[in-house]
């Protein structure tokens, strides 16, 4: 598998499993009025604030096939649309990408490689890429969002390390979520097969509010048993840039 591959496939597997739903519920903890069903709304409102974003970043790959850095310029548009590229020393282009829900493409330039097509046709590690394609955008954007479709997903809802922690399960993966409780916004999530194969952990820091959307300036994603890390750090970025009339 080449780096391009390798680098793409390892940001959608992480989000692939996170993919899991959530239950809604009323139960409170102790004195703290918010419920899960509340926290996954504030999630899901905060989400739907964002229309556009172009945004600058310095990237970090670091597996055992690849250890790479770079700028990487990045394109979004609300809900299934990306544009992104990555370059290396002295402003070497590395690796473009779109992606929508029709057509994808990606370019290697290091080893002059470019394959295209429909999401649906493509996929890495056996996964297909157009049913990650909201999942990456939420990493990338750091905005992770849950469904509140399945009711018995739930497993614990409590106070932790001052935060807002809420556990569920579901088709043998575990996923910990941990909430802010003054921003309201997710900053750490674990993702873990029962089976204890692999587990993968994403860190969303440095809260900032960007045109009305929280966002955390940091990412970071680590899985030691599927080899690797990798970590975006916006430089600067510009946020819903279309009026509503042009849309």
């Amino acid at each position: 598998m080449n780096n391009t591959k390798l680098l793409l496939s390892f940001f959608v597997l992480l989000n692939l499993f996170s993919s899991c739903g959530l239950m809604s519920t009323t139960k409170s903890i102790g004195t703290e009025r918010i419920t899960v069903e509340e926290i996954i709304s504030i999630l899901r409102e905060n989400k739907n604030k964002l229309f556009t974003m172009e945004a600058e970043a310095r990237i970090a790959i670091d597996t055992e096939e690849m250890a790479q850095m770079g700028i990487s310029y990045i394109k979004i548009e609300m809900p299934s649309s990306i544009e992104m590229s990555i370059r290396g020393p002295l402003g070497l282009p590395l690796v473009e990408m779109k992606a929508d829900s029709n057509y994808y493409s990606l370019r290697d330039f290091v080893r002059q490689d470019f394959i295209e097509g429909a999401p649906g046709d493509l996929n890495f590690l056996g996964l297909p890429f157009n049913a990650g394609l909201n999942e990456l955008l939420e990493l990338i954007l750091g905005v992770v969002t849950f469904s509140d479709t399945d009711v018995d997903s739930l497993k614990e809802y409590r106070i932790d390390d001052g935060k807002y922690y809420f556990e569920i399960v579901k088709h043998g993966i575990k996923t910990s979520n941990w909430i802010d409780k003054k921003d309201l916004i997710l900053t750490r999530q674990v993702i873990s097969s029962l089976d204890a194969k692999y587990t993968i952990e994403k860190r969303f820091e440095i809260i900032e509010v960007v045109n009305g959307v929280k966002l955390p300036r940091i990412i970071h994603i680590f899985s030691e048993e599927l080899g690797g890390s990798a970590s975006i750090e916006y430089i600067d970025r510009k946020v819903n840039l279309v009026s509503e009339v042009d849309r």
